[in-house]
């Protein structure tokens, strides 16, 4: 018994796949088998083996009074689910950068193939479908359904309610990347293909990043939803001796928790001072320019009048030059004419 349990906790998931597959495996293996989901929101599996009647009837007794006070211990662990795992992300393939994009391709045709038929629609999904399967086995991807990880309380009209739930991904990369060599890239995409997000080159060592996962059916989508978290470890340099190195990393998942919810509040409290604040500095501005419209209307004005003083000033200034000029000449004339009459020239 003790073997089969260290083989069973020894279970790993496989490279883009899910708990169901090994699940069916390990119970015609060993037979039944149930999980059983810890304190730390974290799935165990427990082998039951196959034994008599009598032994079976006590045993059913008393794991049924362990089930009714594991249903109790889970009614008080709220909506919130953690995962954390360790990952050895390898080179993806030399065409991952070309089938992303053929996904994308095939994604953005679909989203506009209104005008076809019906056979040629369903000749486009195929292939759209083809293409993801194709993208997903040449990277490291990890998928991971809902059902597994989020408990939903029935009675709770709110959490039926819901259209969305959010995911955080906290990533902790163990060693520095080589970016001459190498560049990782993270992917999550939905069960339609659809990329919910994407981030490129990742070169810290710590990422977090938030994840809002698009639920199609409030009541049910999320027994049906999945997500896959692919890694694209892509080979830059293109010379043969550079050798791409695999990245071990740790990944922490948590899926539809209040806190962050409440740090979307804070950061929208926050958002509102800022907005208050800009919307202040908005008014100082348009004060400003009306200030600086005005002065430009003024500075107009003023020039305006200084042109007109000068040119008026300058007339007057002509004028009394010309009176000056005038007088003397008079005066000249008036001392010649005396001093011609009294005979003194």
């Amino acid at each position: 018994m003790s073997s089969l349990r260290n083989e069973c906790f020894g279970f790993v998931r496989k490279k883009e796949t899910s708990f169901k597959p090994e699940y069916q495996i390990v119970k015609e293996k060993f037979g039944e088998l149930k999980l059983v989901r810890a304190s730390n929101s974290t799935n165990r599996c427990h082998i039951i083996e196959q034994c008599s009647d009598s032994y079976s009837k006590a045993f059913s007794c008393s794991s049924m009074k362990c089930l009714i006070y594991l249903c109790l211990f889970i009614l008080f662990i709220g909506p919130v689910s953690a995962l954390r795992f360790g990952v050895c992300i390898q080179p993806s393939a030399g065409n991952a950068v070309d089938l992303f994009k053929t996904v994308n391709d095939y994604q953005s045709r679909i989203n506009t193939m209104n005008k076809l038929n019906k056979k040629e629609r369903q000749t486009l999904t195929e292939r759209f479908e083809t293409a993801v399967t194709n993208y997903l086995s040449c990277n490291t991807c990890l998928r991971y359904y809902l059902e597994d990880h989020l408990e939903i309380d029935t009675g709770n009209i709110k959490q039926l309610e819901m259209s969305n739930i959010l995911i955080s991904l906290d990533i902790h990369i163990n060693e520095s990347i080589d970016t001459k060599i190498q560049q990782l890239n993270l992917n999550v995409i939905d069960r339609n293909g659809n990329t919910l997000r994407r981030k490129n080159n990742l070169q810290e060592q710590n990422v977090q990043m938030v994840v809002d996962f698009p639920l199609h059916d409030h009541r049910n989508g999320y027994k049906l939803e999945y997500l896959d978290l692919c890694f694209e470890n892509i080979k830059i340099d293109q010379s043969w001796k550079s050798v791409p190195k695999d990245i071990e990393a740790y990944v922490t998942m948590r899926f539809g928790i209040p806190e962050i919810l409440k740090t979307y509040e804070e950061n929208s409290k926050e958002l509102l001072t800022v907005k208050s604040k800009l919307l202040k500095i908005e008014n100082e501005v348009d004060q400003i320019i009306t200030q600086l419209r005005q002065m430009l209307s003024n500075e107009s004005k003023l020039r305006n009048v200084n042109e007109a003083i000068l040119s008026n000033f300058s007339l007057f200034g002509i004028l009394i030059v010309l009176v000056s000029i005038l007088s003397g000449a008079v005066q000249l004339w008036w001392l010649i004419k005396c001093m011609k009459q009294k005979s003194l020239l």
